[in-house]
């Protein structure tokens, strides 16, 4: 038996404030630091803060799934900021919890390699097993990699799998539950997906998660000028509305209580990378 879940998933006030800049202007933050480096090896070349995209669409899904995909961390993300700063894996992370705690088994899927990249580094902070499997792996690392996975008694909790390589022709089945990270173009690719779990011998039901990002309807920076102007930014009236904004080199989260008070207060302090 398969039941399928769609989990809409709100984006952090961070993922919010890159979608709307790269939505609004096409543009995209260059690092001051590279940019300088650039310049110093080409006296000819200017430095520029911002870049224009030549696939705006293409920015705004990697925004949806993680705005490390945008813009990259230096080093290893070793602790929750990976987690905070993205409303998909919050809510993959609850779940994720939840599950391993409960003895399931789980399959991840996603189009972006270096978005599982990035899960290795949460599930390596979180201390879960895995193995993983893109196009990049070897015929001997896929195979005893499901070897291991399918293993009785094995302590491997999830498998990362990229849906272009992965997605057919495995056997999978020891999994009980697929989610499909970010959808694919083609939907029969997650249809083979999903079959790795769900084929002939499963004898648990199958659980399948496709995870959506929702876009806020206002604009955060709609927002922002609605708190400076001393307006209620609360649009269904008993929410609590957090916006992030930059100043002075960093990154201060308010939050807005829904309702009808005006004061605010600084959460969180947290440095720009």
């Amino acid at each position: 038996m398969q039941v399928s879940v769609v989990l809409k998933c709100k984006m952090s006030a961070f993922q919010a404030a890159i979608y709307d800049w790269i939505k609004v202007t096409g543009t995209i933050r260059l690092d001051p630091e590279d940019e300088a480096q650039r310049v110093a090896g080409n006296s000819k070349r200017q430095a520029r803060a911002f870049a224009p995209l030549q696939n705006k669409c293409m920015e705004l899904r990697k925004v949806c799934n993680h705005p490390c995909l945008n813009y990259p961390p230096r080093g290893h993300l070793l602790n929750d900021n990976v987690v905070r700063m993205c409303g998909k894996l919050w809510i993959l992370d609850r779940i994720l919890v939840k599950l391993h705690r409960t003895g399931h088994r789980v399959l991840l899927f996603s189009t972006m390699t270096r978005l599982l990249d990035i899960l290795e580094d949460y599930l390596q902070w979180r201390r879960l097993m895995y193995r993983r499997i893109d196009g990049t792996t070897s015929l001997d690392g896929r195979e005893a990699a499901i070897v291991e996975f399918n293993r009785p008694g094995s302590e491997v909790f999830i498998f990362l799998l990229s849906i272009r390589a992965a997605g057919r022709g495995l056997n999978l089945q020891s999994a009980d539950t697929v989610v499909i990270y970010d959808p694919d173009p083609n939907p029969k690719n997650e249809e083979q997906a999903v079959a790795r779990a769900h084929r002939i011998g499963q004898k648990r039901e199958v659980r399948v998660i496709y995870m959506e990002a929702v876009v806020e309807r206002a604009p955060s920076f709609e927002k922002e000028d609605e708190l400076r102007s001393g307006g209620n930014l609360d649009e269904d009236g008993d929410e609590m509305v957090s916006i992030f904004y930059e100043s002075c080199g960093y990154l201060i989260h308010l939050e807005i209580l829904g309702d009808g008070t005006k004061a605010c207060r600084i959460c969180d302090l947290v440095e720009i990378a």
